[in-house]
């Protein structure tokens, strides 16, 4: 049993790309545009989109770690589960975002992490090939439409996931707002922030793409006009995300006849597509799934999943089963970040 771990770990270890499928179509009204791109690249790494500077998308999200958070496996990033108690087997490990607070008042803390930074309940998902999903999240609870937060109206009637995805964070009270924040406060402070300014070492392609300019003036390149508004920083975020597409992986050029495994990589390969073990029944090699399955790692008692988005009793406890596309990057696996290296998921 052991040699069977060690040889589909070498395998999944070699990772498996998304080069392979045919990427989703852009959805209507947020086509493929440059401008828009170096833009959501720009708020996407940009810690003024939170409440107290501290918080960018980026900061949960890191290519050089599969597209997930490195910082999960710091004592600081656990969060104390559905029992509300530290240290018992139900703690998960998050992503920390902002100390509890008001907008434009006083950090209060929180009763769980006082005045420590508050912990998400679920493992940061990688944002890499995310553009091959319909749903989003671990429980797939955004779905194809985006609806504008600030109207409530439907604006992009499908694949529109990923910009559904991006308004979440941004007035979420544990990843990076204060309570209070709201779209207009986020816009002003947008308009009143030079692009990029607690960043470190900025691409050159992207620092001489922003120059002097302001937000309004990003705003405008992007879109025609200097508005700011939730919408199209959702457009914006999301068309850089789609342009995280993982490189082709030794498994793929082997597939394509291009290259051979090792004698490691080949045996855990065999474990992988037959039944000793399984793997390929929900982690498909040859096409593309969006799968949801329940995995057992935890009581389906402790989070719906996939039932929050549905309401179908079947669907509880199941969430997205993630692509293996750089998966030996990732600091931990599963939606509670449970385990932490390839041998313990197997």
């Amino acid at each position: 049993m052991r040699l069977s771990i060690v040889v589909l770990a070498a395998l999944l270890a070699s990772s498996v790309s998304a080069q392979r499928f045919a990427l989703p179509a852009p959805p209507p009204g947020n086509e493929p545009n440059v401008e828009r791109l170096q833009l959501g690249k720009t708020l996407f790494w940009d810690e003024q989109l939170s409440s107290n500077g501290t918080v960018a998308c980026g900061t949960c999200h890191r290519p050089a770690s599969g597209g997930a958070d490195p910082r999960s496996l710091d004592p600081e990033s656990v969060n104390p589960g559905p029992d509300g108690f530290f240290g018992t087997p139900d703690d998960i490990r998050g992503s920390r975002g902002v100390v509890a607070g008001i907008v434009d008042g006083p950090l209060d803390g929180s009763t769980v992490f006082g005045m420590r930074e508050q912990v998400t309940t679920r493992l940061a998902p990688t944002v890499i090939n995310s553009s091959l999903f319909r749903r989003q999240l671990w429980d797939g609870t955004v779905g194809d439409a985006f609806v504008d937060p600030q109207s409530g109206f439907v604006t992009i009637p499908y694949s529109a996931g990923l910009e559904g995805q991006s308004v979440g964070p941004p007035l979420n009270t544990v990843e990076m707002a204060h309570a209070g924040e709201d779209w207009d406060s986020i816009a002003q402070r947008l308009t009143n922030a030079r692009p990029l300014a607690l960043a470190t070492d900025v691409p050159f392609r992207l620092d001489d793409w922003i120059g002097e300019a302001t937000y309004p003036e990003l705003f405008e390149r992007a879109f025609g006009d200097p508005a700011i508004d939730a919408e199209r920083i959702a457009m914006a975020i999301a068309q850089y995300e789609r342009s995280l597409i993982s490189n082709r992986a030794p498994i793929d050029l082997y597939i394509a006849g291009n290259q051979t495994l090792s004698e490691l990589e080949l045996d855990g390969l065999q474990v992988f597509m037959t039944a000793r073990g399984r793997c390929v029944f929900c982690h498909t090699l040859f096409d593309f799934a969006e799968i949801f399955a329940a995995t057992g790692v935890r009581s389906i008692d402790e989070d719906p999943g996939l039932f929050a988005a549905t309401g179908d009793v079947f669907d509880r406890g199941r969430f997205k089963v993630p692509f293996l596309a750089n998966l030996s990057l990732r600091p931990a696996f599963f939606h509670d970040g449970s385990a932490t290296s390839l041998e313990e998921v197997i």
